[in-house]
């Protein structure tokens, strides 16, 4: 991380009183103990980016990154590459999202870990848009986060990421708006869990309605039915009485 520009400022001074004082004085000792206590703080600042990556998440994708840049990549790389985002046509039109193959990268398993979707969106000059990503499931948001501002998704030495051509946007520079990864399963919420209550119920009652109303039809019927066979018996009975 470079040193920015109040800090360098700070160390001029500090260099200043220290040339002040002498060379073999006190204040000179202390002055060049200060300076390196600012020193180390600042190169820690600059190591904080790669501190903050997990260290799952870095093997892994040192592991995805390794693979497909070699002559013959394993076939879980291969769809993990495929499934990123890739620029289309008419950018100029309005085509700039970049959505990639969700179901492709949640497929790619590798040994150690799984293919994992995410959004990456971005504003490039006047132009917003997404490019969807595929990564190892073992980085949070905050890890992809970091994979996409150091630029570490590379192939070839090219980025994964890469800003449109400057003949299609003037600005070349990327700014990172949001990152939203999508997990393998996806929870019901309880607005999908009513409404698919409410559909079963209108199907259920009816249903339950039409067979109670045939289970009555069918319990008359059967009461009925004797009845009429003990009447017909008796008026064949009476007949042949009469005949005989």
């Amino acid at each position: 991380m470079p040193i920015s520009h109040s800090h360098r400022n700070d160390d001029n001074a500090i260099k200043g009183s220290c040339q002040q004082g002498g060379a073999i004085s006190v204040k000179m000792k202390a002055c060049l103990v200060l300076l390196l206590i600012l020193l180390r703080s600042y190169g820690g600042l600059g190591m904080t980016e790669d501190l903050a990556l997990s260290q799952r998440c870095l093997m892994d994708t040192v592991t995805f990154l390794s693979e497909i840049n070699m002559d013959h990549p394993k076939e879980y790389a291969v769809h993990m590459y495929d499934a990123f985002g890739k620029m289309g046509s008419n950018v100029e039109g309005g085509n700039t999202d970049q959505p990639g193959l969700l179901q492709l990268c949640q497929s790619a398993q590798a040994p150690t870990f799984a293919g994992q979707y995410c959004q990456v969106f971005l504003r490039q000059g006047s132009t917003e848009y997404f490019v969807g990503i595929c990564v190892p499931d073992s980085c949070k948001e905050e890890d992809v986060q970091l994979l996409v501002l150091q630029d570490r998704l590379k192939f070839g030495g090219a980025s994964l990421l890469a800003p449109f051509p400057s003949i299609l946007v003037n600005d070349s520079t990327q700014e990172v708006l949001l990152i939203h990864c999508v997990p393998d399963t996806v929870a019901p919420n309880m607005l999908e869990i009513t409404c698919l209550f409410v559909c079963c119920m209108m199907v259920a009652i009816p249903l339950a309605a039409s067979l109670f109303t045939a289970f009555t039809k069918w319990q008359r019927n059967r009461e009925v039915g004797p009845a009429e066979q003990s009447s017909s018996l008796k008026t064949g009975l009476g007949l042949y009485v009469v005949l005989k």
